[in-house]
């Protein structure tokens, strides 16, 4: 009987001894299911996301603002890569390395082609669109080892000039194919041996017609490296895809997760649908009025350009047509969870005789700052910006003498500025370090960081 009471004891103890674990065991996994609902959600920015109308100042989200002057002549720039002392340029003919003054430090020839910087920041890649080549060199321009990419089903489409190539690591490398309606994939990855590893097939299986491709051909940027890592843009979609390292595999970019389709209207964006019907989708974008008033209906399209920084979300985006390629811009700052947009409209800043197109350049009284590159926290304008035309190539002019268009003479510049020194610093380097005929002057802004 003694004996069978303390098994009854000694039973009751570890039944106790269980339910104690167990109410902790449970009491933890609640704990952590509190934590974990309670912890801040992704913010999911949908269209109807409040947002602040034509406010966003160049002053209000830029740490500086600097000019720098390429000392090399007018140059079509394709790609641009700001690193603290170096500026890397590509023209299509050479990748140019200059030293922060703007002087020529080397040059590596690139007939037709594009390159990319390591994630390290410690050399450099290039990819001969036309020889199919995979270069790597320092920044001295020194030769490292190159490659020729064994691909059987390569043809003359693999790869195309500006943003094509991207280094994925030191070893493995991604390149994009444009839609010319042939290519059987619309991105492969090789290794640094030049063989293919993987390939992403091609769902756009079609050739589109001259007035739809050229929706994207003015922002073609199809792989590019951001703040979060890798990103993909195909040709005709305007959905951002991230790209794994690891897996290889495609998966929508957290900006997309955060920003979905912008928030737009609607994108130009193939999802599928006959050619016919997704060209009358691209091309019937608006209807003008002959005083410049544009009525722009709820079918409106655009085609849009992402900057994704510590801090910012930014969209880029210009209507489907291109008729009127004026750049307008979607912010979101993460810190103080506001969505700001700018939009600028031609016939009413002609009506104004006020050419402010970007973003509003209250920092020091220059011109109007359009995003066209992108460095970690640095964005960079080359000249005055796409979307002066003719005129882009000009800062110089524009800053001083403003734009005429037919016979309006139209102010291009500020005299709103945070400080008088800024404005002064301007001025100086307007007028005493800038060349109109041999210079290419470049914008850097670098952003506020969280």
């Amino acid at each position: 009987m003694l004996i069978i009471m303390r098994i009854l004891c000694v039973f009751v103890l570890l039944l106790a001894v269980c339910c104690k674990s167990n109410s902790k065991q449970e009491n933890g996994e609640a704990m952590q299911e509190e934590a974990f609902a309670t912890e801040e959600p992704l913010t999911v920015l949908s269209p109807d996301y409040p947002e602040c109308k034509n406010d966003i100042r160049l002053g209000d989200i830029a740490d500086s603002v600097f000019y720098i002057s390429l000392k090399r002549g007018k140059m079509e720039v394709l790609q641009l890569y700001y690193l603290d002392s170096l500026i890397l340029l590509n023209d299509i003919n050479c990748v140019y390395i200059f030293d922060s003054e703007g002087n020529v430090k080397c040059e590596i020839p690139l007939q037709a082609g594009c390159f990319d910087v390591s994630p390290d920041m410690q050399r450099l890649y290039t990819y001969q669109f036309l020889t199919k080549e995979i270069g790597s060199y320092d920044f001295d321009g020194n030769n490292i080892w190159r490659t020729k990419v064994k691909y059987s089903n390569s043809k003359n489409e693999l790869g195309y000039y500006g943003y094509s190539f991207l280094s994925v690591n030191d070893t493995l490398f991604a390149i994009s194919n444009i839609n010319f309606g042939n290519n059987q994939d619309k991105l492969i990855f090789v290794n640094r041996h030049g063989r293919a590893v993987h390939n992403v097939m091609n769902n756009e299986r079609f050739t589109p017609p001259n007035s739809v491709y050229s929706t994207n051909r003015a922002w073609q940027r199809p792989l590019f490296r951001d703040y979060d890592g890798i990103c993909y843009h195909s040709s005709c979609n305007d959905t951002l895809f991230s790209i794994d390292a690891e897996t290889l595999e495609q998966s929508p970019a957290v900006i997309e997760q955060k920003l979905p389709k912008a928030p737009l209207k609607r994108r130009l964006e193939y999802t599928g649908e006959k050619v016919e019907d997704f060209y009358a989708y691209c091309t019937n974008t608006y209807t003008c009025s002959d005083s410049y008033q544009d009525i722009w209906t709820d079918s409106s399209k655009y085609a849009t350009r992402f900057f994704n920084t510590s801090r910012y979300l930014i969209v880029g985006y210009t209507h489907g047509s291109l008729n009127l390629p004026t750049s307008n811009f979607l912010l979101y700052d993460r810190k103080t969870k506001t969505l700001s947009r700018t939009h600028n409209d031609l016939g009413k800043s002609i009506d104004a005789k006020f050419l402010h197109f970007g973003i509003f350049n209250d920092y020091d009284g220059g011109l109007s700052f359009e995003p066209e590159h992108q460095s970690g926290d640095y964005l960079i304008m080359v000249n005055a910006g796409a979307s002066q035309g003719g005129m882009r190539h000009f800062p110089k002019e524009l800053y001083f003498e403003g734009r005429k268009i037919v016979n309006d003479h139209c102010i291009c510049r500020s005299n709103v500025y945070q400080n008088a020194r800024y404005k002064e610093r301007l001025d100086n380097f307007f007028t005493n370090e800038v060349d109109s005929k041999n210079n290419t002057v470049l914008t850097v802004v670098k952003l506020k960081t969280k």
